[in-house]
């Protein structure tokens, strides 16, 4: 399942419906993800979503370990730093925060703006339902130093001043 999900984000795919679809016709990815010739449920995913989120702790640590290991093999690794944000749509119905929760909606996303402007200096405005990912990365190696995962709505400037912290800590 988890080759899934990184296959869900490299080949793009909007949602694991998608990722679903493409995998009941393309027998060859199935077998690279190793799940033969059945296609996982999507109550399947959810299920292990579910549970990859109960270990987010054990996640971060192995993040944490993994930048180590990095640094003792590229000692200018974190030198040079870049810092961006990433929409992450939701694809569940926004739920009114004072309703109770049945598995259907999504009580912690929200609304994002972003607006965006080409070389002509014409403003592209994109409004999305759903989370930002906010990265720190070292622009020598492409590689991440630091993330956090937000609501939509929550501001660049001030997440990144927290992330900074929780860096430099």
């Amino acid at each position: 399942m988890w080759n899934a999900y990184i296959a869900l984000v490299v080949f793009q795919h909007p949602s694991v419906e998608s990722l679903r679809r493409e995998l009941s016709r393309n027998g060859q990815l199935r077998w690279l993800l190793g799940f033969g010739d059945r296609v996982p449920s999507a109550a399947a995913f959810s299920r292990f979503w579910k549970r990859v989120e109960a270990h987010e702790a054990e996640l971060e640590s192995l993040f944490v370990a993994l930048q180590q290991a990095v640094a003792t093999y590229l000692p200018d690794y974190g030198k040079r730093l870049a810092l961006d944000s990433k929409a992450i749509r939701s694809y569940a119905r926004h739920r009114p925060k004072n309703t109770a929760p049945d598995g259907r909606r999504d009580k912690d996303a929200d609304y994002g703006f972003k607006t965006v402007r080409d070389r002509e200096g014409n403003a592209t405005k994109f409004r999305w339902f759903g989370y930002k990912l906010h990265l720190i990365v070292d622009s020598t190696h492409e590689l991440p130093v630091a993330y956090t995962v937000t609501p939509a709505s929550k501001a660049d400037v001030a997440t990144a001043h927290a992330l900074l912290e929780k860096l430099q800590a």
